[in-house]
């Protein structure tokens, strides 16, 4: 899956084992990054694509994607498009977690 190319110096370095990382980041770590005063995730090319999240603080647009990935995976399409097939092989490779 391709995944939007970000200035290295605008992404964010995120420790995804922390306590307080939602289940879906930790399992999918989308990349982190900084937009003008905003801070944002993406998970794929774009964010009309990809899963996004964003906010004025990193906590924000974690929960911001997290909110993002739970729609997302209530109306997935198979092979709609990358993304969604990405989610499709990922999620049938974990049926034990409950997102």
């Amino acid at each position: 899956m391709q995944q939007m190319h970000v200035p290295e110096e605008d992404i964010i370095t995120i420790d995804f084992d922390a306590g307080d990382i939602p289940a879906s980041v930790r399992e999918f770590r989308p990349m982190v990054f900084r937009e003008a005063d905003r801070f944002c995730c993406i998970l794929g090319p774009d964010p009309e694509i990809g899963i996004f999240g964003s906010g004025t603080s990193i906590e924000e647009a974690l929960r911001d994607w997290d909110n993002d990935f739970k729609r997302r995976i209530q109306n997935l399409q198979p092979a709609y498009n990358e993304v969604d097939q990405y989610l499709q092989d990922t999620l049938n490779t974990t049926k034990d977690k409950v997102w």
